[in-house]
Order: structure tokens, then C-alpha cells, then sequence
């Protein structure tokens, strides 16, 4: 409640009962009245209090004593809650009891006695602002009282009717009365011919609300404010008001034009009783008439403000009249169905002083035609029948065309603008659908919004140049202009669906916006100062030529159909031609571009590479599922000597050699996803220091092709040919000075035809790589190609390293262990002196280190010189990041940590003691890998990967996400931090237990997806890693009712 209800009563007065005290044994039960407002009130003070006592007693203290919260609590209290508190405290008593407290009383809707409040004014006669409607005063009552109230400033009466004795006596009993409502009932003798009267000297403000009259007559030297709503009157006369300046007339439908006229004192004795009347307003008058309000303009020539909703007889003529309304400065007009364009344009043009102009709803105005030398701000709002607007305002600064509901349209039928104005600096017309032409001259205008209009022609960038020169606040005459927006800065045209060819020069646009143009053909700009251009989603665009001096980036996107480009800017650093998959043409002048976005520009020619390559400042460049280029093409990259990151990604190219001789320092190459790249292409990135002769042999001895079936044993010997040859082309013997690309630290290879010599040829080669990508490389990444990651020790010399390993130590999917077909010749070997030399292609005996798997193989030592001599030579490696996502084909894979059985199956080094127990109780040893460094590893999408063993103490962060048949996990990885498990659902819960108790570095976990996963389970996780932050899970759905 925004007014202030007072109960202004003293507790000892006789006619209330005294409320019991509150003591302990009562506190318990409630007030008489629970649901009163005193209780809600009371409960936020004590509330308030409350938050206080957080900082002590004394705050508590002080938010219950405080007067200037207490009065606004109590402010709100009907009488008897107020004497109900009263008695709670004394500070409480000493606020109410305050004459101060007492000056204002709003007994509004509050069912009281009336001889209950003619005691309380009785004790409180200096109230100043009195309320009592709903009040039912007798004329005795009132009559009576008035008299006491001699320091009453405002008084509002509500009851059934006031007669001549009531009306004198508020006239001559309350001298210091400034504002009275008179609400409700008959005012004055019910006789027709005889006059009511309201006299009062000092009266300033008379609101006469839902009453009627039949002949009122009003006198008040001081009236300035004077208010009839839901009053009728047959006739109404102002005598002696000189200081009237506001007069609002609302909801008076029965109020005839006559009594109207005699009310604005137009005829008759009090014509010139109105002389300090400035402002007017009629609200749902329907018998004001033109005639009216063409006097009013002329009999009242200091009327500024004028206000017309509802009338509707008004057509606009009596607003014309010539010398009417002079001094008039805002205008509104509302739901006035007569009024027409061309009478309120004519008016509008009489109004010397107009700065304002309001319409709303006016469903007769089509077109607007305003002249105007003061006209500054102009609203429209729910103008549905307008077509045409034409405005010649020099100072018209503001222009709102605004729906009456939001979320409408704003003008749905609105097709011409014409526009002439000095003062105006942003435009936003956006959602007109009818809107065809717009000429402007705004020679400072800075902003225009013309989004959504879909029915705009090409003629508009016409006017939006720079137009010739003119003087400040000069129109042209007549009905032509001359179009120009000189300092426009930022235009908005999306979704524009009419606009063909845009064609545009200014000196000053910064910002363009021509997204969603679906039928624009062509773009011509030459706009110096442009920062910023939309062109998405342009579907039929074919053409671009831009010239610009400040813009930094640009994006063509989605512009299926852009067959050329011409683009001149100094300033350009970023160009993203994304989805332009028609473009054939590119001619760039940009010193500065420093990356190009081409992706799935598949028509992009040889001679748009050259263009290209003419920006020397190029770093990145994207080509992926560029199908027109070719390998000649490419060649011109060599040009751009700065050139680090090169996508060629979804191409089909079968040797990219030219590119690693024509783009030397790169840092960065993408090649995934190249069906057609031949697997030796890539060795020459990394030549070797001796060709790996025999690595056919090794993979036929991992699983390779031989067992699994994807190649006869012929084409990997061919392959092997193919690989040993093109390495050769990338060390000493082939011609050049070193490898290719000394500088390439980015590989990504992914789902590209590669073999598994191939990947681990590469991979043991790559040791200057930070990252290197195989995602999806199928036919390389299997079982076979684990065993090539590490490194190999010669044949055994000893009959005693054929023998078959304990059971325990085997792998469960591994074959039977059978003795190599070599191991005669490793006898024979181990047969011979120890001084005898060694025939080309052998090595000398081997041991591994000491441990629970070598002790076994003493007999079989050698010195670690010979060890480090017959092992396969491995650089140290810089590789910091793998990944391996989507190896469908992988169904085991260990790297750095295995069974010994199967290190010594596969003939791999390994040594230590036992560093890992699986789950199932299987001893797992490390063996020595060339990916040792490895800091992040990816193996995520491997749905058919069952068993997974990593030996590597760097290793930060690895992601398993999707490997369903994932049951066996066994890491030796003292520095994981980050460990992606979702979808998991295979992996025990004991081993998922044992597993993060064996990381003692590891802080996030994420388990999402994992149906094993239980409060229990992620309890037991947080105990044994004391370590571990954050575990993600999956929460639990809610049951369904």
C-alpha cells in the first residue's frame, strides 16, 4: 500500500478495549486478529531487527527505536493494530503519540464508525492531510467537524451527495485548504436552473470525480490544477480562476460540447477567464467537436501542452485554423478514428512552436506530410494504416515508430519514408514488411537500423553517400531533396530480401551489415573507414569487390553461390571464406592478411593460390576439402616465407612432397582425412639416420598383416621397398641438406590409409614432433602395431630363453608360446668365439636387465655396450601429445608397461622389478618405449579396446571416453592429473579402485555414463586418492511417478 493509513487513536481513549500485555506465559497465543496487517509488519520489523543482531545487541536495539523506520511501519496500520502497538514498548508509544505522526491520516477503505473518527480528529485536529473516503459523513457529522479542522491543507470526501449547505461550508471552515476530491454523488440542488456554487479562496487543486451536476459554478482566485473525471454537468462555469493552468477532462462521455465550451470558458461571460492556461487535456470526450477545439487555439493563445484520446469526432480541421495554437509545444493525439493526415499535417504546419508530436492509433492517417521548423521528437505508435511519411524537420532529432503491443510489427503497410532533417543521428526502423523506398538527407546522422525490411529496394544506398554539401539546418523546398548521409557510421540492412546490388561509397561507414540478403547478387563497396562486414547467409550472393583502409577482419560464410572476390585493404589480418564452395576467383591486396579460412571451397583454381601467395605476411592457412587445387597449384606457396600452419585436410593428394619442399617452415601440417595420400609420402618429413632394413620381418613377427589377414605377405615386402626408398629421399644419400620441414612440431595424420609399419616407422622417426594425430588411421592402428612403439632386443643365444614362460605371466589373449624359427642360427651364434665377428645383418648377444625376468636369462649377459649396440637405435623423443582417437581395430594395446611373457614374446627390452599388479593378480614389468615423454594421450571412440597398459611417468592427462569393453586398465603413470572415463561400463569396480590408488597425483576423474558408478564406489575413490578433487558422474534420474 503506497498511502499511509493511519490509525491515529490514544490507547486510553474509552471507546476501544485495551489490548492485554503480552507477558511470558502468553506468548504463545496470537492476536485477536491473525490475519491483520499489524502482524506482517511487525514480522518485518522483527525480521529486520534480526539482521541486526548479527552485529550485536545495540544494532537490534537501534532497528527497533529508530522513529524514521518506525513511522514507516506504523504508516501502514489500521487503527487497531496501531494501539495494539502502542502498548509493546514506550519508544513505540512516545512515535505514535507524536503530534508530528499525526499530520497525514488515510482512512481509505477502512470500515470505520463514524463516531470513532470524528474522536479521533477531535484529539488530533492538527492534521494536515486528511482521507476519509468510504467515510459515510451525515451532514450533521460533517457539519460539525469541519469546523475543528481549521489547519486542514487536503481534504478527499467520498459519500452520496453534497448540498449547498455542505459545499459553503467547506468553502468558509477550512481557511488553510489547498487541495479538496469531491468524489461520488450529486453535486448541488438537484434543480435544474438554479447554480451550484464551490467558492474557496485559497483552494489550488479541485479533482470532481464520478458525480454529476446540473449547474456548477466554480470560484477560486488560486486554481491552478482542475480535474473532472466520470463527471457530467449541464453547464459549468470558471469565475474568477486568473491562475488556472492545467485543466484535464477524462471519461466525461455524457459531458456535452456546449457545457465544454462554457467549462474552457469559450463563450459567453468568461471568456477571458482563463489567461495563465498552458496545458489541456480531453480523455474519452466524444462530443468534443473541431469547432471547440479551433476556439480553444485561438481565445487561448498560451496553451502549450494539448492532449486528445477519444474523441472521436475530432478530425484534425479545428487544429488548423490559422493563428490558432501559437505558443502550442507537445501534441498528442490518441484514438481519434476521424482524424486525417492531411488536416493534421496542415495543423502541424500552423504550430510555429511545436517541438512534439504523438500518435497513436489513429486508423485514418495513411500518410503524413510535416513541415516543421521546431519540430524535434516524433512518435508513432500502432499507425497501421499509414503509407507514406514524409518529414521536412530541420531540428527533428528523434523519430519512434513503435507497435502498440511488443512483439508486433511496427507498421505493416507503411511503403515511402522521406526524411530531411539536420538533428537527427540514429535511425531504427527495423521490421517495416511494406517498406520500399527511403531517401534521406541527414548530414549527421550516425546510426540506421533498416533490418527486416523485406520489400526495400537498391535506391536506398543512393541516399546513404556522401551527397553534395549544405549549409546547417537548410531544407530543401518542394517536394525534392537532396540525398546524403555524410557522417553515417553504422548501417544495418539484414534480412533484407528485396536487395539485388549493393553499391555503396561513403568515407565515414564503419560498420555494414548485410546478413540473410538471400537474393543480393552483388556487393561494391568503397568505404575507407569499414571495420566490420556481415555478408552470412547472402545464398545468392556471386560477387564481392571491397576496398577499405581500416577493416581487420572479415567472414564471408554460408555464401554457397560467391564465384569472385576482390578485396584491397592494408589494414586485413583475418579472412574466413568458410562454405564458399562456388568460388573460382580471388584477388587479394592485403599486405597484412595473416590467416585465410578456406574450407570446403571446392571450386577454389591454381590462380587463387597464386593470389594468395601474394600476401607475404601469411601464417595460416586453411585449404581443407579444396578439391581444385592441385599439386602445381600448392607449389606457389612456396612465396610465403612466413607461412607456419597449412591445413590440407579432405584433399585428395597423393604425394605432397612439393608441399614440404615449397613450405619449409611450417610448424603446423594438417593431413587428415587424404584417402588418396600414399602411407611413404610422409617418412621423407623425417629421414633416418640408416633405412630400417627387416621391418617387414618385425611386423610379421608382432601379428602383422601375415596373421591378421589385411595383406599377403608380397605387399609388405613391396611396401617395405616403397618405404626404404622414399626414406633414403630424406637423409644424406637422397640430395638434401636435412629434413624437409626442420621446424614442423603439429602432425595430424588422422584417418588417412596408413599401415602399422608405416605409423610406427613414423612414429619412431617423429622425435622433433610436440603433437602428432592418427584418429581413425583403422588399418594402422591394431594389435600389431603396440610392439613396433618399443624397443627390441636381438634373437635369445641360449637354449635357455626358448623356454616357454610361467602361465601366470602370460597375457590371456596371447598364443601359445612357441620357439622361433630362428633359433638355430641364435645358437649357432652363441656357439661362436667370443672375438669372432659377426656377418652383415646380425647382432651380437644381449642382456636385459636385472630383475625377477632376467635373472632367469643370466646365462645370456652381455656387456651393456653390446646391449646398446644390438638394440634398435631411438632418438630422444620431444613428442608431448598423441592421439589415437577411433582406433576401431584395436583390441589391446600396451605402451611402456606389459607382462614380462609378453615382452619376452615380442623380443621387447625390458628390465626392472615388477612396478604394477592388474586386478586379476598378472605382474606387469616397464619396457622401454621411444613415446617415454608422453604428457597427453587420446584414445577415446575405441569401442572394441579391451585391455590397456601405460608405462609412462610423464603422462598428465589421459582420455578413455566411449571404450565399452574397456575391462582391464593398468596404469604406471605417477603424474596423472586428468583421467576421462565416460561411458566406461566394463571396468570393474575393484579395478577402477585399485587403479586410482595407484595415481597419486591424479585430481579430476570423470566417470559420467558409468552405470558401475555408486555413491559407495565415488566415497572409496575420494579415500584412496587422497589427491583427487573432482569426480563427474552421471546423477541419478528422478522416478517417474
Amino acid at each position: 500500500m503506497a498511502d499511509r493509513k493511519h490509525s491515529g487513536i490514544d490507547c486510553s481513549d474509552a471507546e476501544y478495549e485495551p489490548c492485554p500485555k503480552r507477558t511470558k506465559s502468553s506468548q504463545a497465543e496470537t492476536w485477536p486478529e491473525e490475519t491483520s496487517d499489524a502482524a506482517m509488519w511487525l514480522e518485518g520489523l522483527e525480521a529486520l531487527a534480526g539482521a541486526g543482531a548479527a552485529e550485536g545487541e545495540a544494532a537490534r536495539e537501534e532497528a527497533l527505536t529508530s522513529e524514521h523506520l518506525l513511522n514507516l511501519v506504523f504508516s501502514h496500520l489500521c487503527l487497531e493494530d496501531l494501539c495494539r502497538a502502542a502498548m509493546v514498548r514506550r519508544r513505540w508509544r512516545e512515535v505514535t503519540s507524536n503530534p508530528e505522526f499525526w499530520r497525514t491520516i488515510n482512512l481509505k477503505g477502512r470500515t470505520l464508525l463514524v463516531s470513532k473518527v470524528r474522536s479521533l480528529l477531535s484529539r488530533h485536529s492538527e492534521v494536515r492531510v486528511l482521507n476519509a473516503r468510504g467515510v459515510a459523513f451525515a451532514q450533521a457529522d460533517l457539519l460539525a467537524l469541519l469546523p475543528t479542522l481549521n489547519q486542514l491543507e487536503s481534504l478527499e470526501l467520498e459519500k452520496g451527495g453534497y448540498d449547498r449547505a455542505e459545499l459553503e461550508a467547506l468553502g468558509g471552515h477550512l481557511p488553510g485548504l489547498t487541495r479538496l476530491v469531491l468524489a461520488g454523488g450529486l453535486v448541488g440542488p438537484q434543480v435544474s436552473h438554479d447554480w451550484a456554487a464551490l467558492s474557496h479562496p485559497r483552494l489550488e487543486v479541485l479533482e470532481l470525480e464520478a458525480g454529476r451536476a446540473a449547474r456548477l459554478r466554480i470560484v477560486a482566485p488560486r486554481l491552478t490544477s482542475l480535474s473532472l473525471r466520470d463527471f457530467s454537468a449541464a453547464a459549468i462555469q470558471l469565475l474568477d480562476t486568473p491562475q488556472l493552468a492545467q485543466l484535464s477532462v477524462a471519461e466525461c462521455s455524457k459531458l456535452t460540447d456546449s457545457a465544454l465550451r462554457g467549462l474552457l470558458c469559450l463563450e459567453g461571460l468568461g471568456q477571458k477567464a482563463l489567461p495563465a492556461l498552458t496545458s489541456v487535456t480531453l480523455t474519452t470526450v466524444p462530443n468534443a467537436s473541431d469547432e471547440t477545439l479551433c476556439l480553444l487555439g485561438q481565445r487561448h493563445k498560451s496553451v502549450e501542452r494539448l492532449s486528445l484520446a477519444g474523441c472521436g469526432a475530432v478530425s484534425g480541421a479545428g487544429l488548423a485554423a490559422r493563428g490558432g495554437y501559437g505558443a502550442l509545444r507537445c501534441l498528442s493525439v490518441q484514438f481519434c478514428d476521424a482524424l486525417v493526415g492531411a488536416a493534421l499535417s496542415d495543423a502541424v504546419r500552423e504550430m510555429q512552436s511545436l517541438e512534439e508530436l504523438r500518435i497513436t492509433g489513429c486508423t485514418q492517417v495513411s500518410a503524413l506530410r510535416l513541415h516543421s521548423s521546431q519540430l524535434a521528437r516524433l512518435v508513432l505508435c500502432g499507425t497501421r494504416a499509414l503509407l507514406e511519411l514524409n518529414l521536412r524537420c530541420a531540428r527533428l532529432a528523434s523519430i519512434d515508430i513503435v507497435p502498440i503491443n511488443p512483439g508486433l510489427a511496427a507498421s505493416l503497410a507503411l511503403k515511402r519514408i522521406v526524411l530531411a532533417s539536420h538533428a537527427v543521428q540514429r535511425l531504427q526502423w527495423s521490421a517495416f514488411p511494406a517498406l520500399e523506398s527511403v531517401r534521406l538527407q541527414c548530414p549527421n546522422l550516425r546510426e540506421l537500423d533498416l533490418s527486416e525490411c523485406h520489400a526495400l529496394k537498391d535506391a536506398v544506398f543512393d541516399s546513404l553517400g556522401p551527397g553534395p554539401s549544405a549549409p546547417a539546418g537548410y531544407v530543401a523546398a518542394g517536394d525534392s531533396i537532396t540525398p546524403g548521409c555524410p557522417q553515417l557510421r553504422v548501417l544495418k540492412l539484414g534480412d533484407c530480401e528485396a536487395l539485388r546490388h549493393a553499391k555503396l561509397s561513403s568515407q565515414t561507414l564503419e560498420s555494414l551489415q548485410l546478413s540473410q540478403c538471400r537474393w543480393l547478387l552483388s556487393v561494391e563497396l568503397d568505404c575507407p573507414m569499414l571495420t566490420q562486414l556481415s555478408l552470412e547467409e547472402c545464398t545468392h550472393l556471386e560477387t564481392v569487390a571491397l576496398q577499405s583502409r581500416c577493416m581487420r577482419g572479415m567472414s564471408l560464410g554460408t555464401c554457397p553461390r560467391l564465384g569472385s572476390i576482390t578485396i584491397q585493404c592494408d589494414t586485413m589480418e583475418q579472412l574466413d571464406l568458410r562454405g564458399c564452395n562456388q568460388l573460382r576467383g580471388l584477388q587479394l591486396a592485403c599486405p597484412r592478411l595473416r590467416f585465410i579460412d578456406a574450407t570446403f571451397c571446392k571450386s577454389l583454381s591454381d590462380a587463387a593460390i597464386q593470389s594468395i601467395a601474394r600476401c607475404q605476411a601469411l601464417e595460416e592457412l586453411v585449404l581443407a576439402a579444396c578439391d581444385s587445387v592441385s599439386i602445381a597449384g600448392l607449389g606457389a606457396l612456396s612465396q610465403l616465407s612466413g607461412l607456419h600452419r597449412l591445413d590440407l585436410s579432405y584433399t585428395a593428394l597423393e604425394d605432397p612432397s612439393s608441399v614440404y619442399q615449397a613450405c619449409r617452415q611450417l610448424t603446423s601440417l594438417t593431413l587428415s582425412n587424404n584417402y588418396a595420400l600414399r602411407p611413404e609420402a610422409l617418412l621423407p618429413l623425417f629421414p633416418a639416420a640408416q633405412p630400417s632394413a627387416g621391418m617387414g620381418q618385425a611386423w610379421a613377427a608382432a601379428g602383422g598383416p601375415v596373421n591378421s589377414g589385411a595383406a599377403p605377405l608380397g605387399a609388405v615386402a613391396s611396401l617395405e621397398k616403397d618405404v626404404v626408398d622414399a626414406a633414403a629421399l630424406g637423409g644424406p644419400q637422397g640430395g638434401l641438406a636435412g629434413p624437409l620441414l626442420p621446424e614442423l612440431r603439429v602432425l595430424d595424420v588422422g584417418y588417412c590409409p596408413l599401415p602399422a609399419p608405416v605409423l610406427a616407422e613414423l612414429v619412431c622417426r617423429a622425435s622433433r614432433l610436440h603433437s602428432l594425430s592418427i584418429n581413425g588411421c583403422r588399418a594402422g592402428v591394431t594389435d600389431a602395431l603396440w610392439p613396433l612403439l618399443h624397443r627390441r632386443v636381438p634373437e635369445p643365444a641360449v637354449p635357455g630363453l626358448l623356454t616357454a614362460p610361467p602361465a601366470a605371466e602370460m597375457h590371456p589373449d596371447s598364443k601359445p608360446f612357441e620357439p622361433s624359427c630362428q633359433a638355430p642360427a641364435a645358437l649357432a651364434a652363441a656357439s661362436e668365439p667370443a672375438g669372432a665377428p659377426l656377418a652383415a645383418g646380425e647382432a651380437g648377444p644381449a642382456a636385459l636387465p636385472r630383475g625377477p625376468l632376467t635373472a632367469r636369462l643370466n646365462a645370456a649377459a652381455a656387456p651393456p655396450s653390446d646391449l646398446a649396440a644390438a638394440s634398435t637405435p631411438c632418438r630422444q623423443h620431444e613428442l608431448r601429445s598423441l592421439s589415437m582417437v577411433g582406433s576401431k581395430e584395436l583390441r589391446h594395446f600396451s605402451l611402456g608397461l606389459m607382462p614380462p611373457a609378453l615382452a619376452l614374446e615380442h623380443g621387447l627390452l625390458a628390465g626392472g622389478d615388477v612396478v604394477a599388479v592388474g586386478a586379476d593378480g598378472r605382474q606387469y614389468v616397464r619396457v622401454e618405449s621411444v613415446l617415454g615423454g608422453l604428457r597427453e594421450l587420446r584414445l577415446s571412440l575405441s569401442s572394441r579396446l579391451r585391455s590397456l597398459a601405460l608405462g609412462l611417468p610423464l603422462l598428465e592427462d589421459l582420455q578413455l571416453n566411449n571404450c565399452s569393453e574397456l575391462a582391464c586398465l593398468v596404469l604406471d603413470c605417477p603424474h596423472l592429473a586428468r583421467l576421462s572415463m565416460q561411458a566406461c561400463r566394463a571396468l570393474p569396480e575393484d579395478a577402477l579402485l585399485g587403479l586410482v590408488a595407484r595415481c597419486p597425483a591424479l585430481c579430476e576423474l570423470d566417470l559420467q555414463y558409468c552405470l558401475q558408478v555408486t555413491p559407495g564406489l565415488v566415497a572409496a575413490l575420494q579415500q584412496a586418492c587422497p589427491s583427487l578433487q573432482t569426480i563427474h558422474i552421471t546423477p541419478p534420474r528422478a522416478a517417474s511417478p
